[in-house]
């Protein structure tokens, strides 16, 4: 159980790294953090803030369901376990729709569902 635990909050944490690399990448817009933007401790704040809260809160609403259902996953179940993947990768894309808008939510659950698929592919098929 530890194991998937740990596969499933790697999966998280890569799949911000590749989220942020997309908008970094795509919009002209967005600001690459410094380390000499973080001066005190206001900044360090914000900085976890803004990158380590959201991380945090997926592995605790979105990582430790899909932990259990990947753990769980047999031929008898396997219906339910798809049902539940469906349903977190909505309850994704609605926090990620909360936090950074729609055109970026639609960005991170495609990583999201691509970067799932390519990890999790033997343990679900």
């Amino acid at each position: 159980m530890w194991s998937i635990i740990f596969k499933v909050f790697g999966y998280i944490f890569f799949r911000h790294i590749a989220f942020f690399v997309v908008l970094y990448t795509t919009d002209k817009a967005v600001k690459m953090v410094q380390s000499s933007d973080l001066r005190n401790r206001e900044d360090w704040f914000m900085f976890l803030w803004l990158f380590g809260l959201p991380v945090l809160l997926e592995f605790l609403i979105i990582g430790l369901p899909m932990g259990y259902g990947l753990n769980k996953l047999s031929n008898s179940n396997r219906v339910y376990i798809y049902v539940l993947f469906l349903v977190l990768f909505v309850v994704e894309f609605l926090f990620s729709n909360w936090i950074y808008g729609t055109q970026s939510a639609f960005i991170k659950t495609g990583i999201s569902v691509v970067l799932f698929l390519v990890l999790f592919w033997k343990r679900i098929f």
